[in-house]
């Protein structure tokens, strides 16, 4: 096969991976001619999903349970996790200040801070929007564990035709912490698959439509509004606008290429 066939990713660096010529023309035949989808499953009876919802015309990889909810955690982990000790008073007097809104020159009680109990008030939204957009919820992790794969094994960059295009994204516009990873199309799917079945991964991407999966979720929490439902709704109608119009010039996408080649 003369003409290359590849997959773009924009991503961590430069380089390619080679896929055989005929798996590379299935792909094409499959998903750009027949516009269906191609998952070759892992080896492995017990793997790991990838979701790889559809939003408008992409998909937005998810690794695990795209409607799971986040592990809120207490007060005393939240402070723990940002290296702070609650019996050292400079740092429990910092905390207070931070995310009670207590000063002590305000003549106000001292507030009890309540650390077996799940955080709440601007603490909760402190972690929804830093700790779990970037780093804990399904989009994120997705974007971990893709960008922590040697996704390239070759630092040459092919030219040719594209058979799709794999992006990952810190932060979709100003303001946003959202961190994911979107593909366009189905080919780009195929070609992830094929290389995450030889990296011996285990994971297996599965494809479902958001429409879909939004009505399953009406049904399961039809009068749900708790403050993390809020904020998800919330999160996801700010990434579904950003996926209707182009990057603003100051969000953080990775810029860099891999390539999937036929050989």
């Amino acid at each position: 096969m003369n003409r290359r066939d590849f997959l773009s990713i924009l991503g961590i660096s430069v380089g390619s991976v080679l896929i055989p010529a005929p798996v590379a023309r299935l792909i094409r035949d499959t998903c750009v001619l027949q516009e269906k989808p191609l998952i070759t499953p892992p080896a492995s009876l017990n793997c790991s999903l990838i979701y790889a919802i559809r939003e408008y015309r992409d998909y937005t990889l998810h690794y695990g349970d795209p409607d799971q909810e986040p592990d809120v955690p207490t007060w005393g982990e939240f402070a723990q996790d940002r290296g702070l000790d609650l019996d050292d008073p400079k740092d429990r007097l910092a905390f207070l200040e931070e995310f009670f809104g207590w000063c002590p020159s305000d003549g106000t009680r001292k507030p009890r801070i309540p650390v077996d109990r799940p955080i709440t008030g601007c603490a909760l939204d402190h972690y929804l929007e830093w700790d779990y957009e970037l780093r804990e919820s399904p989009m994120a992790l997705a974007y971990s564990f893709l960008s922590n794969l040697p996704l390239s094994d070759s630092p040459q960059k092919l030219t040719g035709d594209p058979l799709g295009r794999l992006r990952f994204i810190e932060g979709d516009h100003p303001g946003s912490n959202l961190t994911y990873v979107r593909a366009p199309d189905l080919a780009t799917l195929a070609c992830l698959q094929h290389r995450l079945n030889e990296l011996n991964t285990d994971v297996q991407i599965e494809i479902q439509d958001a429409c879909r999966q939004a009505q399953q979720k009406c049904r399961l929490y039809p009068k749900s509004h708790t403050t993390i439902h809020k904020h998800a709704h919330d999160a996801r109608v700010k990434f579904l606008r950003g996926l209707s119009k182009e990057h603003h010039p100051h969000t953080r996408i990775l810029h860099g290429n891999f390539c999937w080649s036929a050989s």
